[in-house]
């Protein structure tokens, strides 16, 4: 399994709570349909306090069988005509993770 994870800050002009609702009620959704089969687990964060100056507003993770599946699905979704949120963000980081749990 491994994860996808998306970092992102919203453009100055977008109010937080306002595109917060969209990523959640709209955007989403838009997602699931351009990253399905692949796609295994969906999940949004956001921010809600940093330590510092970060300058990020949400963290989205999305799980994926292998490598391969997740830059299937991922290519797809970024070749599709864009939805709104995505014109309120900027500087979005893309990274695919593989997780390993550490003992505590």
């Amino acid at each position: 399994m491994v994860k996808f994870m998306g970092i992102f800050r919203l453009k100055p002009e977008y109010a937080s709570e306002d595109s917060f609702n969209y990523w959640r009620d709209r955007h989403t959704k838009w997602a699931k349909e351009h990253l399905k089969p692949e796609l295994k687990k969906y999940v949004i964060g956001r921010v809600i306090h940093t330590f510092g100056d970060a300058g990020i507003h949400g963290v989205s993770q999305m799980e994926f069988e292998d490598l391969d599946s997740a830059r299937r699905a991922m290519e797809r979704m970024i070749a599709s005509p864009r939805d709104e949120f995505l014109s309120r963000i900027e500087e979005v980081k893309r990274i695919v993770i593989q997780e390993e749990d550490v003992e505590l």
